[in-house]
């Protein structure tokens, strides 16, 4: 009898064990039941983890669209600035070429005034002179008709 107790020991034994064994299990199965919980919110997260870096990719994008538009915008602000700097210049070396011609005019009139008055001085004078000399009406008959 000996014999079927320690048969019955041992029965028991890997009962207990069996059953420590499926305890173990039922543990192991809560916490893997858990962990593929924590693994799917883990995913979503890097889900949306995904969709926001997609989401900063898509604004750096559009970042730098902006950017080049505004270079390529201040560039041909530059040119226009430039353009208008050489229209500035080229008017400026106008107005001195007029500046210069109005003043050469100005000489010009002032020079044509005073020949203008030389020339009534002149005529005073000449008019004077011919006073001192007194003609007959006959003899520019005579002159015109022996030319």
């Amino acid at each position: 009898m000996e014999a079927v107790g320690d048969i019955e020991a041992t029965l028991q034994n890997v009962r207990g064990r069996a059953e420590e064994t499926a305890r173990g299990i039922e543990d192991v199965d809560s916490a893997v039941r858990l962990t593929a919980e924590d693994i799917k919110d883990v995913e979503g997260k890097l889900d949306s983890i995904a969709n926001d870096i997609n989401n900063v990719d898509t604004s750096i994008q559009q970042i730098t669209r902006t950017s080049d538009e505004q270079a390529n915008s201040a560039q041909q602000l530059s040119q226009i600035v430039d353009s208008v700097a050489e229209i500035s210049e080229q008017t400026k070396q106008r107005t001195t070429e007029v500046s210069a011609t109005a003043e050469e005019v100005t000489a010009s009139t002032e020079n044509v005034t005073q020949t203008a008055q030389d020339l009534d001085e002149e005529a005073r004078e000449l008019r004077t002179i011919m006073n001192s000399f007194s003609v007959d009406s006959t003899e520019l008959d005579h002159a015109e008709v022996s030319n």
